[in-house]
């Protein structure tokens, strides 16, 4: 995988076009799926968990088809609500392309905080979630979920229209 990678030039980006990724699919004999999981390894090593010591890899799954990866942030002495974990590393990145979040796949199952912050996410519980050779919607991990929905949100991160566009600085 690593060396696919370098071969088109991709071994540091966060961002793997939907193009490169059929590539990388094609020379490697893969699935989007299995792609993803391969990358998690990979992406885990740009981790900085300086507090858990534990790296944390994401690979998520625009759907434009574009791959998007994340990782953990940690910083000594602080308090959880002021890490980036890796999901949202991951959706940060997608939100900034504008492009809604349909497939996760991550080293680890995510964490509460990261499962509620997916779920935040359009159509958040039916986020497909990799974990290695297990495969699960994010609906699976968090039920009886409390999100947008319950407070009358229609318009949730990474959607079509987003948050920080033109028309929510308008409003």
């Amino acid at each position: 995988v690593c060396a696919a990678l370098a071969a088109l030039g991709l071994q540091s980006s966060a961002v793997i076009s939907a193009d490169a990724r059929a590539s990388l699919e094609q020379s490697l004999g893969c699935d989007t799926e299995s792609l993803m999981a391969a990358l998690v390894g990979i992406v885990a090593t740009r981790a900085q968990p300086s507090v858990s010591k534990y790296y944390v890899g994401v690979v998520g799954l625009g759907v434009t088809g574009n791959l998007y990866a994340g990782v953990n942030i940690e910083f000594k002495n602080c308090v959880i609500s002021t890490c980036v974990h890796g999901e949202q590393c991951m959706i940060a990145v997608m939100h900034a392309h504008r492009d809604p979040l349909a497939a996760i796949a991550i080293n680890a199952p995510p964490c509460g905080h990261c499962r509620q912050f997916i779920n935040e996410q359009h159509d958040g519980l039916n986020i497909r979630i990799i974990l290695g050779e297990k495969r699960c919607l994010l609906g699976d991990l968090l039920p009886s979920a409390f999100g947008p929905t319950h407070l009358g949100v229609q318009t949730t991160m990474c959607r079509e229209t987003s948050l920080f566009g033109p028309e929510a600085i308008a409003d």
